[in-house]
């Protein structure tokens, strides 16, 4: 189960990485986690409402609703407390960076209704 959640999330981030540069995708609305996969491979699969990052890009703020925090203490990205938050984009080398209060949060790739985000090895999959 652990290698066919590792597979899942590798071919999200390629198939994401290989979209084309002049597409923008909306992060505009919420975002459910459904997964995260550890650079060893370990995964853990949550049920939507467990973790929501709902994102105003007027604002540029993001609302995180984080009801496991307790539970996995230490862990990106459930170590981010419920509350309201203001974010940004940066692009470096190609890729799109995600800061939430000026933190890097790691790497993002998003399509209509996916959105991956990658930090040291630790892969996040969200869905709208």
């Amino acid at each position: 189960m652990k290698l066919r959640s590792l597979c899942v999330a590798f071919s999200a981030v390629i198939a994401l990485s290989c979209s084309d540069d002049t597409e923008n995708h909306s992060l505009n609305g919420s975002w459910y986690l459904t997964n995260t996969t550890a650079a060893d491979g370990s995964s853990l699969s949550y049920t939507k409402g467990d973790v929501t990052w709902t994102f105003n890009e007027n604002a540029n703020t993001i609302t995180v609703k984080n009801r496991v925090m307790a539970l996995v203490p230490n862990s990106n990205p459930v170590d981010i407390a419920s509350g309201d938050y203001s974010y940004s984009l940066k692009r470096q080398d190609n890729l799109t960076y995600l800061y939430i209060d000026n933190k890097a949060v790691g790497a993002l790739a998003n399509t209509a209704d996916n959105l991956v985000i990658t930090n040291d090895g630790t892969t996040m999959i969200f869905r709208k």
